[in-house]
């Protein structure tokens, strides 16, 4: 099960998760603007963090993950190319498709997973060289 869990791109739980975050609320907007966590700075400063901010930095490490996946050589590695390319598929069609997904979360989001599907490309063919 864990292979199997493993062999899937991290990106598509975070597509998952944002589906989840904004299908499920009343109103989208103020749910990703909604602050998850305040915390007082050594600097004075007041730190918020928001629903979609966490979304990009689960996007952010799920794209870092992905990279390091890229990094081995084996057969899965063709398998997990093709469904990179089927979830950045998914949050284009979304972006351009759904209106609840037209924010600027989202498209930081579509972006890192084309970052992923690229530099998944890029990484594996440089190991292969080697």
């Amino acid at each position: 099960m864990r292979r199997v869990l493993f062999a899937l791109p991290i990106p598509l739980f975070v597509l998952l998760g944002y589906n989840a975050v904004v299908l499920l609320s009343p109103d989208p907007a103020v749910t990703l603007l909604a602050v998850v966590l305040r915390a007082s700075l050594a600097s004075g400063a007041v730190f918020t963090l928001t629903t979609g901010e966490v979304l990009i930095v689960l996007g952010v490490a799920a794209l870092f993950i992905e990279v390091v996946k890229a990094t081995r050589s084996s057969r899965a590695s063709a398998i997990d190319h093709a469904l990179s390319a089927l979830v950045f598929a998914g949050y284009l069609i979304e972006f351009l498709l759904v209106k609840t997904a037209g924010t600027g979360v989202f498209l930081v989001l579509t972006l890192m997973s084309f970052l992923d599907l690229i530099a998944g490309f890029t990484v594996t063919l440089g190991t292969a060289r080697r």
